[in-house]
Protein backbone atom coordinates (compact mmCIF):
# COMPACT_ATOMS: atom_id res chain seq x y z
CA UNK A 1 0.00 0.00 0.00
CA UNK A 2 3.25 2.74 1.03
CA UNK A 3 4.66 1.70 -2.77
CA UNK A 4 1.37 2.23 -4.09
CA UNK A 5 0.94 5.79 -2.49
CA UNK A 6 3.93 6.90 -3.32
CA UNK A 7 3.80 5.84 -7.11
CA UNK A 8 0.37 8.07 -6.51
CA UNK A 9 1.98 10.87 -5.07
CA UNK A 10 5.04 11.22 -7.16
CA UNK A 11 3.20 10.69 -10.65
CA UNK A 12 0.47 13.63 -9.31
CA UNK A 13 3.12 16.00 -8.02
CA UNK A 14 5.69 15.88 -10.70
CA UNK A 15 2.37 16.46 -13.49
CA UNK A 16 1.43 18.89 -11.40
CA UNK A 17 5.04 20.79 -11.58
CA UNK A 18 5.08 20.39 -15.14
CA UNK A 19 2.25 22.24 -15.12
CA UNK A 20 3.38 24.96 -13.32
CA UNK A 21 7.00 25.35 -15.27
CA UNK A 22 4.56 25.91 -18.54
CA UNK A 23 2.81 28.67 -17.26
CA UNK A 24 6.28 30.43 -15.42
CA UNK A 25 8.53 29.06 -17.75
CA UNK A 26 8.92 28.41 -21.93
CA UNK A 27 9.49 24.61 -20.81
CA UNK A 28 7.88 21.56 -21.70
CA UNK A 29 6.15 23.88 -24.31
CA UNK A 30 4.72 26.74 -22.02
CA UNK A 31 3.56 29.75 -23.11
CA UNK A 32 5.53 31.62 -20.06
CA UNK A 33 3.70 34.44 -17.61
CA UNK A 34 2.80 36.48 -20.76
CA UNK A 35 1.20 34.02 -23.46
CA UNK A 36 -0.35 32.12 -19.88
CA UNK A 37 -1.44 35.28 -18.41
CA UNK A 38 -3.67 36.00 -21.52
CA UNK A 39 -5.62 32.67 -21.86
CA UNK A 40 -5.62 33.65 -18.30
CA UNK A 41 -7.55 37.23 -19.24
CA UNK A 42 -9.70 35.07 -21.90
CA UNK A 43 -11.00 33.57 -18.79
CA UNK A 44 -12.01 36.36 -17.28
CA UNK A 45 -8.84 37.05 -14.76
CA UNK A 46 -7.51 40.58 -15.08
CA UNK A 47 -5.02 41.00 -15.53
CA UNK A 48 -3.91 37.87 -16.80
CA UNK A 49 -0.01 37.77 -16.11
CA UNK A 50 -0.10 38.15 -11.74
CA UNK A 51 -2.79 35.05 -11.73
CA UNK A 52 -1.06 33.32 -14.63
CA UNK A 53 2.07 34.00 -12.00
CA UNK A 54 0.36 32.81 -9.08
CA UNK A 55 -0.93 29.60 -10.11
CA UNK A 56 2.31 28.65 -11.62
CA UNK A 57 3.90 28.97 -8.47
CA UNK A 58 1.10 27.12 -6.60
CA UNK A 59 1.58 23.93 -9.54
CA UNK A 60 5.39 24.24 -9.21
CA UNK A 61 5.67 24.56 -5.39
CA UNK A 62 2.58 21.84 -4.56
CA UNK A 63 3.89 19.56 -6.96
CA UNK A 64 7.85 19.58 -5.79
CA UNK A 65 6.66 19.24 -2.68
CA UNK A 66 4.54 16.12 -3.00
CA UNK A 67 7.14 14.46 -4.95
CA UNK A 68 9.78 15.14 -2.08
CA UNK A 69 6.86 14.13 0.33
CA UNK A 70 7.51 17.39 2.20
CA UNK A 71 4.61 19.11 4.17
CA UNK A 72 2.17 16.95 1.99
CA UNK A 73 -1.11 18.46 3.60
CA UNK A 74 -0.18 22.02 2.49
CA UNK A 75 1.37 20.39 -0.61
CA UNK A 76 -1.87 18.95 -1.52
CA UNK A 77 -3.74 22.39 -0.41
CA UNK A 78 -2.02 24.24 -3.45
CA UNK A 79 -2.30 21.87 -5.85
CA UNK A 80 -5.89 21.43 -4.74
CA UNK A 81 -6.81 25.16 -4.51
CA UNK A 82 -5.67 25.56 -8.62
CA UNK A 83 -7.84 22.48 -9.68
CA UNK A 84 -11.04 23.90 -7.67
CA UNK A 85 -10.68 27.72 -9.28
CA UNK A 86 -10.24 25.69 -12.78
CA UNK A 87 -13.45 23.57 -11.95
CA UNK A 88 -15.61 26.54 -10.62
CA UNK A 89 -14.27 29.26 -13.66
CA UNK A 90 -13.33 27.45 -16.50
CA UNK A 91 -14.60 23.56 -16.63
CA UNK A 92 -17.86 22.97 -15.16
CA UNK A 93 -20.32 24.82 -17.61
CA UNK A 94 -19.02 22.50 -20.02
CA UNK A 95 -19.99 19.25 -18.52
CA UNK A 96 -18.40 16.43 -16.76
CA UNK A 97 -15.95 14.78 -19.86
CA UNK A 98 -12.70 16.39 -21.16
CA UNK A 99 -13.05 16.19 -24.84
CA UNK A 100 -15.70 18.98 -23.97
CA UNK A 101 -13.37 20.63 -21.75
CA UNK A 102 -15.15 19.20 -18.73
CA UNK A 103 -14.26 18.83 -15.31
CA UNK A 104 -12.53 15.23 -15.82
CA UNK A 105 -9.12 15.69 -15.05
CA UNK A 106 -9.32 18.35 -12.67
CA UNK A 107 -11.41 16.09 -10.72
CA UNK A 108 -8.85 12.84 -11.15
CA UNK A 109 -6.67 15.41 -9.52
CA UNK A 110 -8.25 16.56 -6.92
CA UNK A 111 -8.93 12.31 -6.25
CA UNK A 112 -5.45 11.97 -5.94
CA UNK A 113 -4.76 15.06 -3.54
CA UNK A 114 -7.48 13.98 -1.32
CA UNK A 115 -5.89 9.92 -1.00
CA UNK A 116 -2.18 11.33 -0.87
CA UNK A 117 -3.40 14.01 1.67
CA UNK A 118 -5.52 10.91 3.94
CA UNK A 119 -2.61 8.78 3.62
CA UNK A 120 -0.03 11.21 4.14
CA UNK A 121 2.06 10.26 0.69
CA UNK A 122 3.47 6.50 1.79
CA UNK A 123 5.85 5.99 3.80
CA UNK A 124 8.76 7.12 1.56
CA UNK A 125 8.93 10.61 2.00
CA UNK A 126 10.40 13.52 3.60
CA UNK A 127 7.91 13.99 6.49
CA UNK A 128 8.15 10.13 7.73
CA UNK A 129 11.52 10.79 7.73
CA UNK A 130 10.88 13.57 10.02
CA UNK A 131 8.61 11.85 12.36
CA UNK A 132 5.78 13.42 10.64
CA UNK A 133 2.71 11.19 10.41
CA UNK A 134 0.31 13.75 9.12
CA UNK A 135 -2.24 11.27 7.38
CA UNK A 136 -6.30 10.66 8.27
CA UNK A 137 -9.60 11.63 6.72
CA UNK A 138 -9.47 14.99 9.02
CA UNK A 139 -5.82 15.94 6.77
CA UNK A 140 -7.51 15.33 3.97
CA UNK A 141 -10.61 17.27 3.96
CA UNK A 142 -8.67 19.85 6.02
CA UNK A 143 -6.44 20.23 2.58
CA UNK A 144 -9.41 20.31 0.36
CA UNK A 145 -10.87 23.08 2.34
CA UNK A 146 -7.58 25.33 2.48
CA UNK A 147 -7.76 24.86 -1.46
CA UNK A 148 -10.92 25.50 -2.04
CA UNK A 149 -11.20 28.94 0.54
CA UNK A 150 -7.89 30.02 -1.92
CA UNK A 151 -9.67 29.13 -4.91
CA UNK A 152 -12.80 31.07 -3.40
CA UNK A 153 -10.83 34.09 -2.43
CA UNK A 154 -9.00 34.28 -5.98
CA UNK A 155 -12.26 33.73 -7.67
CA UNK A 156 -13.66 37.16 -5.69
CA UNK A 157 -9.82 39.23 -5.80
CA UNK A 158 -10.35 38.56 -10.18
CA UNK A 159 -14.22 39.22 -9.79
CA UNK A 160 -13.70 42.61 -8.56
CA UNK A 161 -10.10 43.73 -10.35
CA UNK A 162 -12.72 42.79 -13.29
CA UNK A 163 -15.16 44.90 -12.08
CA UNK A 164 -13.29 48.17 -11.06
CA UNK A 165 -11.32 48.06 -14.66
CA UNK A 166 -14.96 47.96 -16.54
CA UNK A 167 -16.35 50.96 -14.32
CA UNK A 168 -16.29 54.26 -15.53
CA UNK A 169 -14.06 56.42 -13.96
CA UNK A 170 -12.28 53.40 -12.97
CA UNK A 171 -8.10 52.21 -13.38
CA UNK A 172 -6.31 53.61 -16.55
CA UNK A 173 -8.97 55.50 -17.76
CA UNK A 174 -9.34 57.58 -14.85
CA UNK A 175 -5.22 58.48 -14.88
CA UNK A 176 -5.74 59.50 -18.69
CA UNK A 177 -8.53 61.36 -18.19
CA UNK A 178 -7.15 63.41 -14.78
CA UNK A 179 -4.07 63.99 -16.95
CA UNK A 180 -6.15 65.76 -20.59
CA UNK A 181 -8.17 67.50 -18.16
CA UNK A 182 -4.83 69.27 -15.90
CA UNK A 183 -2.78 69.55 -19.77
CA UNK A 184 -6.25 71.45 -20.40
CA UNK A 185 -6.34 73.09 -17.59
CA UNK A 186 -2.81 74.24 -18.13
CA UNK A 187 -3.45 75.70 -21.71
CA UNK A 188 -6.05 78.10 -20.65
CA UNK A 189 -4.26 78.92 -17.72
CA UNK A 190 -3.26 83.04 -18.25
CA UNK A 191 0.68 83.24 -17.81
CA UNK A 192 1.30 86.51 -15.32
CA UNK A 193 0.64 89.78 -16.90
CA UNK A 194 -1.42 87.94 -19.25
CA UNK A 195 -5.22 88.56 -18.53
CA UNK A 196 -7.71 85.75 -18.86
CA UNK A 197 -9.72 87.07 -21.26
CA UNK A 198 -6.64 87.12 -23.74
CA UNK A 199 -5.42 83.62 -22.58
CA UNK A 200 -8.46 82.38 -24.20
CA UNK A 201 -8.54 84.35 -26.67
CA UNK A 202 -5.19 83.26 -27.21
CA UNK A 203 -6.35 79.36 -27.61
CA UNK A 204 -9.70 79.99 -29.40
CA UNK A 205 -7.33 81.03 -32.27
CA UNK A 206 -5.40 78.03 -32.31
CA UNK A 207 -2.14 79.64 -30.45
CA UNK A 208 -0.06 77.54 -28.56
CA UNK A 209 -0.59 79.10 -25.09
CA UNK A 210 -1.80 82.26 -23.85
CA UNK A 211 -1.71 85.76 -25.63
CA UNK A 212 0.44 88.25 -23.61
CA UNK A 213 -0.45 91.60 -24.85
CA UNK A 214 1.31 93.46 -22.37
CA UNK A 215 4.58 93.08 -24.45
CA UNK A 216 3.46 95.41 -26.62
CA UNK A 217 2.21 97.93 -24.31
CA UNK A 218 -1.15 96.62 -24.35
CA UNK A 219 -3.91 97.10 -20.80
CA UNK A 220 -5.82 94.50 -19.98
CA UNK A 221 -8.68 96.82 -20.51
CA UNK A 222 -7.32 97.16 -24.35
CA UNK A 223 -7.21 93.08 -24.46
CA UNK A 224 -10.66 92.61 -23.15
CA UNK A 225 -11.92 95.35 -25.52
CA UNK A 226 -9.87 93.95 -28.63
CA UNK A 227 -11.38 90.53 -27.91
Amino acid sequence: MGFATTALRVVTGATMAGHGLQKLTNMFGGQGPDGTGQSFEQMGFKPGRPFAIATGLAETAGGTLMVAGLGVPAACAMVSGVMVGAIARVHYKHGFWAMEHGFEYNLHILAATFAVAGTGGGSLTLDALRGKHRRGLGWAVAQLAVGAGAAAGALALSERLATDQASPGGGADEAERTEADRIAAQELAPEPGTTPGAAVHGAAHGGNGPLDLTEEGTTGDQAASSA
